[in-house]
């Protein structure tokens, strides 16, 4: 069996939308202030951050109560016309 969920720039909003539910996990949508789509993937151990137009960027990762999170100064992901300008 595969799963394959399309994601449009337009599901996302500053508003977390659920995308998928079920016994294991959470995908919740959302966009930052800085217009940066994110997915949020969730489990009973912590959650992924993604970027999926950012390169596909993990922007948070915390699991089991340990933030493995790159160190930045940056409170969120800012938009870059290429990766390397991404933040």
């Amino acid at each position: 069996m595969s799963t394959k969920i399309y994601l449009d720039k337009e599901r996302f909003t500053e508003q977390h939308k659920v995308l998928l539910e079920n016994d294991n996990f959470t995908v919740t949508l959302f966009k930052y202030p800085s217009d940066v789509a994110a997915v949020k993937v969730q489990n009973s151990h912590g959650y992924l951050i993604l970027l999926p137009f950012e390169g596909l960027m993990i922007w948070d990762a915390v699991f089991d109560g340990t933030n493995l999170k790159m160190k930045t100064p940056f409170t969120h992901p800012k938009k870059g016309e290429q990766i390397k300008e991404s933040k």
